[in-house]
């Protein structure tokens, strides 16, 4: 899940509302009256049938006390709270900025680039005395769930720090294996594999097709509805054929209305030979980091000729143990020549470390017939996806220098992820010593595998240096967290210049 800011806008130009909404509020203070500014002024959407959506809204009491704020002379909105929005819809609220001085005063909005709110609203300018601006906020989510932020308010020595979020609404879907191999398939008949596609979102998943079918490869049931937090089984069929092929692939992705993002593809593959007996391998899918699964998967020799036929271990793999302890038996004969015997030879996979990288092993399997012939040897491999997020915070102390009421450079730290899945942070922030002095506090950080997300704050004390104040993280969704012990509190210390 990426966050980006939109600026890609259907309906009324933001600039046009903007005007509107500020001649509105001007309005209401020729009349005597200052615009209300509400701590809750958004509504969320009617909720959908299913219970898994959320009924409140966006933005609690822990978000509002995630901030830094020294408003003399300003009064700003506590918070913006969209509520509900649909993936792909937007919403518009107004952040009111008031000025209670006799005299002119200029304002600064300092907006959050990595999350789903924008404007096109001047982001600085003049307030008159005891007059206000209104300025539209929109939400635009891109993905199913929270997404929260904060944007500071400005106004010479005074500063207002506003919480902001959204629910996002839509169908995540995701398929629970990076893979699906239906291994060989004697020719004229038709070979079947199983993965499971997973909703993680907050609406139906309304599936109507999926691209990447083929001639060789098709995929039932077709069309199907997908719940919030549920799975459904996909079948995947190598078709039949009369020629032998090297080995086959496709990708599979569902097409689906109300998803938040294109959906990832799983990757198909599988070979038709022209023998009697095949082989397959066995895969346990995506499992997080540092656990250990506790199911088993079976390696199937299936046998399509009329007779039985012999099996033999010829590698046992070390990471991966053996069940019953069986090195060889007999598979039996096709009862009627299309469904064949079958043996499953059954393993369970290693615990997992907290190193996000698959691991596999191949093993060697002999297939003797019983009346004589040729020793045939196969080849099947084992494997898991671990998955996670690998963290690394830097530099975990910030010192900013800035005399009272003056504003500090910006001093910023990275989140760094080397893992494979998304890191997903929620963050506290403490004041230790000293008064309100800090601006641009995150309430949540996404850093998608393989990138780095910086976090840039300023100091601007209101009281005497020293000031201290930290920022604690933790897991918030996305991925699980490979090496927690990294999650480190990140310090900061305001002196004078």
């Amino acid at each position: 899940m990426k966050n980006r800011t939109q600026r890609t806008r259907s309906g009324p130009p933001l600039a046009a509302l903007a005007l509107a909404s500020t001649l509105f509020g001007c309005a209401q203070i020729a009349g005597v009256e200052m615009p209300e500014l509400s701590a809750r002024a958004s509504r969320s959407e009617t909720r959908g049938a299913d219970a898994s959506e959320p009924a409140g809204g966006a933005v609690g009491d822990e978000d509002k006390q995630n901030t830094d704020s020294h408003a003399e002379g300003i009064e700003v909105t506590d918070v913006l709270d969209f509520g509900t929005v649909g993936c792909a819809s937007e919403r518009i609220e107004r952040l009111l900025v008031a000025n209670k001085t006799d005299k002119p005063r200029t304002y600064k909005v300092l907006m959050p680039s990595d999350a789903p709110f924008a404007t096109d609203f001047p982001l600085e300018g003049m307030i008159p005395p005891n007059d206000h601006v209104a300025i539209p906020i929109v939400a635009r989510p891109t993905w199913s769930g929270e997404a929260k932020a904060n944007v500071v308010v400005t106004s010479g020595s005074s500063f207002a720090t506003v919480p902001v979020g959204v629910i996002g609404a839509g169908a995540t879907l995701e398929w629970m294996s990076t893979s699906a191999d239906i291994g060989e398939t004697p020719l004229d008949t038709e070979g079947t594999t199983r993965v499971r596609l997973r909703n993680t979102g907050l609406r139906p998943a309304a599936i109507t097709a999926f691209a990447g079918v083929t001639s060789d490869f098709v995929a039932t049931p077709g069309q199907l509805t997908i719940a919030p937090d549920s799975d459904a089984e996909i079948e995947v069929k190598l078709t039949k054929g009369n020629a032998p092929t090297a080995t086959l692939s496709t990708t599979l992705a569902p097409v689906a209305d109300g998803l938040c993002a294109p959906a990832p593809p799983v990757t198909v593959t599988g070979q038709r030979v022209n023998t009697t007996v095949t082989v397959s391998g066995a895969g346990w899918g995506k499992r997080d980091c540092n656990s250990e699964p506790l199911d088993t998967r079976a390696v199937v020799v299936r046998n399509y000729s009329n007779r039985n036929v012999l099996w033999s271990l010829l590698t046992s793999p070390s990471r991966f143990a053996l069940q019953g302890g069986t090195m060889a038996g007999t598979t039996p004969a096709s009862s009627n020549g299309t469904t064949p015997g079958t043996t499953n030879i059954t393993f369970r996979a290693p615990p997992l470390g907290a190193d996000p990288v698959p691991i596999t092993e191949t093993i060697r399997i002999a297939i003797d017939p019983l009346s004589g012939g040729d020793r045939l040897v196969h080849e099947a491999t084992l494997s898991v996806d671990v998955r996670g997020a690998v963290v690394a915070i830097a530099p975990t102390a910030l010192t900013f220098r800035a005399r009272k009421g003056e504003s500090s450079k910006s001093e910023s730290f990275t989140i760094t992820n080397t893992g494979n899945e998304t890191a997903s942070l929620a963050w506290a922030f403490l004041r230790t010593a000293g008064g309100p002095a800090w601006l641009g506090n995150p309430q949540r950080t996404s850093t998608s595998a393989g990138r780095t997300t910086t976090v840039a704050l300023r100091y601007q004390p209101s009281t005497d240096p020293p000031n201290t104040a930290q920022l604690t993280p933790a897991r918030s969704g996305g991925g699980r967290i490979c090496n927690p012990a990294a999650l480190d509190v990140v310090r900061m210390t305001g002196a004078e210049p």
